[in-house]
């Protein structure tokens, strides 16, 4: 795609403009690892739920330490390590929270029951007792609001072709346990979750498309295909079973099984679609 972009701009004699990003944002951060000319610049992915910090000002109870603070309710579990590692690989763009979903979901439309969570397991979450009007507005313009900021960010001065959501997901969940290792969600972008469902499984990994959550349930990724662009944008999102990613001989080849996954995928996609 780059090299056609190349081959276009020497054609005008205009000279190709890179702009630089914006990468620090109130409370998220984008990664910048591209290299140019290279035909992964189009890529982008996703960690909504990277960290279990919460900000200046908030604090766990004893409760929330207890039963959520180091848990899947707090965070996605070894995310971040994973997207770091594939950005890198891929040497492409990675934007990703610095806060506890706990504090507010960024996964999820303001308008959602579940933007801001008041229990997990049927357990109170003390951190979101008794919140007022005031303090949720206050928790959307300065975490959630920022987050969308950096999407906008990548999404006017990179234009991407592929977005790619990074999560992980529990192997218990209140009592059902999960056999699944890896799940890929979508909604319209069925072309790239088959690529990226029959490349896992090809390596040998139990996965499913639209597992264990539904592809319209994260709303970045939504937002970041439906940002103004002239061309349709391709989009998934990978859930990897985080026992497996916080297991040190296991997490290694299934970040590097992952990576080389994405780089077949992206590569038909971008092949059979003209990116």
């Amino acid at each position: 795609m780059i090299g056609n972009i190349l081959k276009r701009t020497f054609a005008t004699k205009q000279p190709v403009q890179i702009q630089t990003l914006q990468t620090y944002f109130t409370n998220s951060k984008i990664l910048d690892f591209r290299s140019f000319p290279h035909s992964n610049n189009k890529i982008v992915l996703f960690c909504s739920h990277a960290s279990n910090t919460l900000p200046l000002g908030y604090s766990w109870s004893e409760n929330d330490k207890k039963n959520f603070s180091e848990k899947h309710w707090a965070w996605d579990l070894g995310a971040l390590d994973a997207s770091i590692y594939l950005a890198s690989g891929l040497k492409c763009t990675l934007v990703h929270t610095l806060y506890s979903r706990l504090l507010i979901d960024p996964n999820r439309n303001i308008a959602a029951e579940d933007l801001i969570n008041k229990e997990g397991d049927n357990i109170e979450i003390e951190l979101n007792k008794d919140l007022t009007k005031e303090e949720k507005s206050y928790r959307i313009f300065n975490y959630h609001k920022p987050y969308y900021d950096a999407i906008h960010e990548i999404s006017e001065k990179i234009d991407p072709d592929i977005v790619i959501g990074i999560h992980s997901f529990t192997p218990n969940r209140e009592g059902e346990v999960r056999k699944l290792e890896v799940g890929v969600e979508y909604t319209n972008s069925y072309d790239l979750a088959k690529f990226l469902c029959d490349g896992m499984l090809e390596k040998k990994y139990d996965t499913q498309l639209n597992e264990p959550y539904r592809g319209d349930l994260g709303n970045a990724l939504q937002q970041a295909l439906l940002e103004k662009s002239e061309k349709t944008r391709h989009g998934a999102v990978f859930e990897f079973r985080n026992d497996i990613l916080l297991d040190r001989s296991r997490a290694p080849r299934l970040k590097q099984d992952a990576y080389e996954v994405i780089q077949n995928a992206c590569d038909n996609v971008q092949k059979n679609f003209k990116l």
